[in-house]
């Protein structure tokens, strides 16, 4: 209540000085900026932009890089009201004065003043130009930060009206270009229209094809030497154009560094127009890719299967971009080689063979694990027996590679085949079912409780066939009490090795089974001589 009460008086005499016109009124009001107390100083900034003191409003700019931050949110929320004081400052303030003008007018917005900066660059000592200049490059790219948001709210509520400032500014620009600077503009204003331009748009045609030739080369410097991703965007969309600049293409085919060429790679469509394809295939030599040069090493690995789609597209010769589908299926990302693999076709399936194989002797696993991926679609002699190897390898990224592989190799199949298989087979291919296929028990157990008595039969005779009677004890315990005779005697003849005290006692419990077959195989799994000794298991015939 106390803080109330002080605040009421506060507020009825700030309201008062801020609508009072006389001179001793804007003296307090300037006063209070020196106050060290937040409340005062912030009360005094807001009474301030009330006044129609231009005086106070350019003392309030002198000032602007002193004040706190609420009170600066404050100026710049509402800057519109001192922007005489502003335009006054452009032209005849100090260099404190003139540098915390140039800050409000920037993030503020305020691209109105826009023509008013160029216009004053053109006549200023060159400290000063430098200033608006920066100041100018520093307003573009506001514009093109909010034409180029990732936000889609952002995009949603502010493209159009950062489309009015762009075309706005590509105006102001232009015109600068034409009438400014005795016929030399500096090339920050070249930079300027390159950067929000599009590859068809008046601004950029002009400079580009109807300038001075002046101008014309120091443009066409700007493309191939600024990293600024508006001209980035600007050259890549200039390859989805009819007849584009040849200055443009120049540039794409001359720029080796890393900013460009990363942009070029995010950018690249997964499918190109029938245009962009015209275009490319004009780009018979880039300077980062002829000759192989350390760019390629710092192309991330997400972007390698793009830079295999960009060779494919361009003009460049057969050899070149077999050098380079090589240089990626020794030093490649893993996705990056599988493209390379599987695009171009440039390298014979001699030369791929060959890189496998030195892969799988590499010592870093995920180069062997790649190799693995690929050894069944090279032809490499004993593939099978390589995979089967790497299953034993004490990195868990080259076995399951090496699982990958031999996916077809499981429990499913192996059944299906399991007639066509001889004893030594069928426990080999146990061995390396195992190693395969991690849920091989489940999935045999689950087998050996199908609904269907027929599947339940070929699960227990591969269970034995296979060697796995140790890993499915439960699922063929549980065919010790099927209502089916012949399930009962195929579940007894099964678990004749698996020699422990549960099972002979869960098998003993059939000695007096309804089915006389069944009591027959009990009694000889039962046996003294027979403890420990697999039964022949055969499918059976009816009891």
């Amino acid at each position: 209540a106390e803080s109330r009460d002080m605040q009421e008086p506060l507020a009825i005499t700030f309201d008062h000085l801020a609508r009072a016109s006389n001179r001793s009124a804007v003296e307090v009001l300037l006063h209070a900026l020196s106050v060290p107390l937040p409340e005062i100083r912030f009360r005094a900034v807001k009474a301030i932009l009330q006044s129609p003191s231009t005086r106070a409003h350019f003392v309030l700019i002198q000032r602007f890089d002193e004040l706190g931050e609420d009170e600066g949110r404050l100026i710049l929320a509402e800057h519109r009201r001192i922007e005489a004081a502003l335009r006054h400052a452009l032209q005849h303030a100090d260099v404190r004065a003139l540098q915390n003008a140039l800050e409000i007018i920037v993030a503020s917005g305020s691209y109105g003043m826009l023509p008013l900066l160029l216009g004053n660059a053109a006549e200023a000592e060159p400290e000063t130009r430098d200033r608006l200049l920066m100041a100018v490059l520093r307003m573009v790219d506001s514009i093109y930060e909010q034409l180029h948001t990732d936000d889609g709210r952002k995009r949603a509520t502010g493209r159009t009206q950062a489309e009015a400032h762009c075309r706005q500014a590509l105006l102001d620009l232009d015109q600068a270009c034409a009438h400014r600077f005795d016929n030399q503009p500096p090339d920050e204003i070249l930079q300027a229209i390159l950067v929000l331009g599009t590859a068809d748009s008046a601004a950029v045609r002009k400079l580009l094809w109807q300038a001075p030739q002046e101008y014309r080369v120091r443009a066409a410097d700007q493309l191939q030497i600024s990293t600024h991703p508006g001209i980035c965007r600007l050259l890549c969309d200039g390859l989805g154009m009819n007849y584009p600049h040849p200055r443009m293409l120049e540039a794409i085919a001359k720029r080796t560094d890393m900013p460009f060429i990363i942009h070029l790679l995010r950018w690249l469509p997964t499918r190109l127009s029938a245009t962009q394809q015209k275009n490319f295939r004009q780009l018979e030599q880039i300077a980062w890719l002829t000759p192989y040069r350390d760019e390629l090493a710092m192309i991330p690995p997400a972007l390698q299967p793009n830079l295999v789609r960009l060779l494919a597209a361009s003009g460049l010769k057969s050899d070149t971009k077999r050098e380079i589908q090589e240089w990626l299926l020794r030093n490649g990302s893993p996705e990056g080689r599988d493209v390379a693999c599987e695009s171009l076709g440039l390298l014979n399936s001699d030369s791929v063979r060959s890189i496998v194989s030195e892969e799988l002797n590499s010592t870093l696993p995920q180069d062997q694990a790649w190799a693995l991926r690929r050894v069944r679609d090279v032809d490499l002699p004993d593939a099978l027996a390589v995979l089967v190897e790497q299953l034993d390898s004490p990195h868990e990224v080259v076995q399951e590679a090496a699982r990958s592989q031999l996916q077809g190799f499981n429990v499913e199949r192996l059944l299906d085949l399991l007639d066509q298989m001889d004893p030594q087979a069928a426990l080999r291919a146990g061995i390396l079912l195992r190693k395969t296929d991690p849920a091989f028990a489940m999935k045999l157990s689950r087998e050996l409780a199908s609904p269907v008595h027929r599947r339940r039969i070929r699960a227990a005779y591969g269970a034995q066939r296979f060697g796995l009677q140790q890993d499915v004890v439960r699922g063929l315990m549980a065919l010790l009490e099927d209502p089916d005779p012949i399930v009962r005697r195929v579940g007894v003849e099964t678990l004749a090795s698996v020699n422990t005290p549960v099972v002979r006692r869960a098998i003993g419990a059939l000695a007096d089974d309804s089915s006389p077959r069944v009591r027959e195989v009990v009694a000889k799994v039962l046996g003294p001589a027979n403890v420990n000794q697999p039964l022949p298991v055969e499918w059976p015939q009816a009891d």
